[in-house]
């Protein structure tokens, strides 16, 4: 009973003081609602996100709380059955068909953003999400069915993202990363990726620039799509390529340390830098 008042809590806060706004996008009207939430998060180490349509982008900042900034956006044209006309109304009301949900566990928070009303061809829904979180946050678990997602600071800790059609940027990683996924891209402007990491997307292409633990075993896969690696040119790394290899400039395979890549449609590219 404390969790469900806890959840209803917070859902209530999160709707109040949202006002729609109206923009024209050609043909078709957008009809958007901005709100923002913070979180006390002392204590916590776990973070999960589960989203359904959502373009979320993260942050770092050095205060023991969670902000998030969302902004609900509808866009589309639905017609009044009764005067055959554009109704603003009927796409207002489909901004309280998102459900903004928070369910706390010990050391760990639960957000749960889904898409509650009926699917309708001729309108899009999407969440604009900016998430700020405290640095001593361990773990980063993603669930995202369609949208994107940018880590803008540096990610430290495990990263476990399961996607369906998204594409992940991330600025810089330091730790684990568990990538699974549909359709999208993936790319890591630069890092060190620990041990035991995988990217595995059906259709994408994968782009790291990172350096490897030492004793690891890493798997990169992609279905349909480029990957790109580059690796410092002082590691003790064994690449082992399944596919169309551009190049390689690691061509010492006996190191302890494996990394197994593999695209069954696309180029492999092994650089030192």
């Amino acid at each position: 009973m404390k969790c469900k008042i806890l959840i209803l809590t917070m859902v209530f806060f999160m709707l109040c003081g949202c006002s729609p706004s109206i923009n024209e996008v050609g043909p078709k009207k957008e009809v958007s609602c901005y709100s923002e939430k913070f979180f006390e998060c002392d204590g916590k180490k776990e973070i999960s996100i589960y989203c359904d349509f959502g373009n979320i982008e993260f942050f770092n900042w050095d205060k023991k709380t969670i902000k998030l900034e969302i902004k609900k956006k509808i866009i589309g044209v639905l017609k009044n059955e009764n005067l055959n006309e554009d109704s603003d109304d009927r796409l207002n009301e489909k901004l309280d068909d998102f459900k903004i949900e928070l369910i706390e566990e010990k050391d760990k928070l639960n957000f749960d953003i889904k898409y509650t009303g009926k699917n309708d061809s001729s309108v899009n829904k999407m969440v604009d999400l900016k998430i700020y979180l405290p640095e001593f946050i361990d773990v980063l678990n993603l669930h995202l069915d369609e949208g994107w997602v940018k880590f803008h600071d540096d990610l430290k800790g495990i990263l476990n993202a399961d996607t369906n059609i998204a594409d992940i940027e991330i600025n810089k990683l330091i730790g684990k990363v568990n990538i699974k996924g549909n359709m999208g891209n993936v790319s890591i402007l630069e890092g060190r990726i620990s041990k035991n990491s995988s990217i595995v997307k059906n259709i994408g292409s994968i782009s790291i620039k990172s350096q490897f633990e030492e004793g690891g075993d890493y798997i990169i896969n992609t279905g349909a799509g480029n990957i790109d690696i580059k690796a410092s040119k002082d590691s003790k790394v064994s690449f082992e390529s399944i596919g169309a290899v551009e190049k390689n400039d690691f061509e010492e395979y006996n190191y302890p340390t494996k990394v197994k890549v593999n695209t069954s449609i696309g180029k492999i590219s092994i650089k030192e830098y």
